[in-house]
């Protein structure tokens, strides 16, 4: 790393600048040895962070290019630390990142140490990836079983979903060049599944797009909430397209705590059930009139505590389909 206002992190062939501001330390550049143009220029923020004033309970957001007093970076082991401290001039806070490179990438830390009385994280950013948008430049976002973009480069693009929902079952990005087919991963590698986040945004007018992940703080309005945020984000360059970034998202879910047990083909391998889960009122659909009400007891019974049944397809209308027939309540409507 140089010693100067600019600094490099090299993972293998992923070389990634920052450039101190005065005011902290912005992303400038993103580039891949092998000729691929990730990001080529500008000053953009790395990460932001969010924290709540307790004595009067008013929120604020700090970015990392133009919002801290102090910033400093310093390399041992292979390791790279990056420190941003007392945003808005908040002495006791700081956002410590942690880069170690790998053969073709790199894997970011994030951790935030609150000591302060009077203040709460309520959420950080993962660093943020910013990518050059050309006429050959393709995006992956992960809504839904996932998304394709191309043609990006004169589109305004401003999408965000909850991660692990129905929104988003897969917690990475990929942005790469459909003819050189060369990209980058990114991924937030957590095996435990935390809730996140994430988004991707674009201007029309701008030629740059960013990829974001945000986690909502635990300990949420309590003091001194310092933490790490759970697993990695990964930065990785990879040739292919939208697949092969898949496959790298696959080596890392294989080992997450949510994947459920495979078997010799990758086969999820058949294991015994709990009762409850096997034949329960969430797995009904009425048809008639107290069809449901005895299952719905049964299972109470059974597990030995108080449930409550979410009913679809109930009365004449579909409920979970039509709920403007029942919003806002009427006397109409049958209990």
């Amino acid at each position: 790393m140089n010693t100067c206002r600019e600094y490099q992190i090299i993972g293998g062939a992923l070389a990634v600048t920052l450039a101190e501001t005065g005011h902290g330390a912005a992303l400038t550049r993103i580039e891949d040895a092998a000729g691929m143009p990730i990001l080529t220029g500008g000053s953009r923020p790395f990460f932001k962070l969010k924290l709540r004033n307790l004595s009067d309970g008013t929120d604020a957001e700090y970015l990392s290019d133009r919002d801290f007093s102090a910033f400093r970076a310093e390399t041992a082991d292979e390791l790279t630390r990056l420190y941003f401290s007392a945003p808005g001039g908040l002495e006791g806070i700081t956002v410590i990142l942690t880069a170690q490179p790998e053969e073709n990438g790199l894997r970011w830390l994030t951790r935030v140490e609150n000591l302060r009385e009077d203040c709460s994280l309520t959420g950080v950013e993962y660093p943020k990836v910013w990518f050059d948008t050309r006429e050959t430049t393709k995006v992956f976002y992960p809504r839904g079983c996932g998304i394709v973009w191309e043609d990006i480069a004169d589109i305004e693009i401003r999408r965000f979903c909850k991660y692990p929902t129905s929104q988003a079952s897969m917690s990475y990005f990929a942005v790469y060049d459909g003819e050189a087919r060369r990209g980058l991963y990114i991924g937030y590698e957590d095996r435990e599944g935390i809730y996140k986040e994430l988004r991707i945004d674009k201007e029309t007018d701008e030629h740059e797009g960013c990829f974001s992940g945000l986690l909502p703080a635990e300990g949420m309005g309590i003091a001194r909430n310092s933490q790490q945020l759970p697993g990695e984000a990964v930065w990785r360059l990879f040739d292919g397209d939208w697949f092969d970034a898949a496959m790298e998202y696959k080596k890392f879910a294989l080992s997450a705590a949510w994947m459920p047990e495979l078997d010799e083909n990758g086969i999820r391998a058949v294991r015994p059930a709990p009762l409850w889960s096997r034949d329960h009122w969430w797995l009904t659909t009425v048809t008639e009139d107290g069809a449901w009400t005895d299952a719905a007891l049964e299972a109470d019974a059974l597990i030995g505590v108080p449930s409550g049944a979410h009913v679809y397809c109930w009365h004449r209308i579909p409920f979970d389909n039509d709920y403007p027939h029942y919003f806002p309540i009427r006397d109409c409507v049958p209990a």
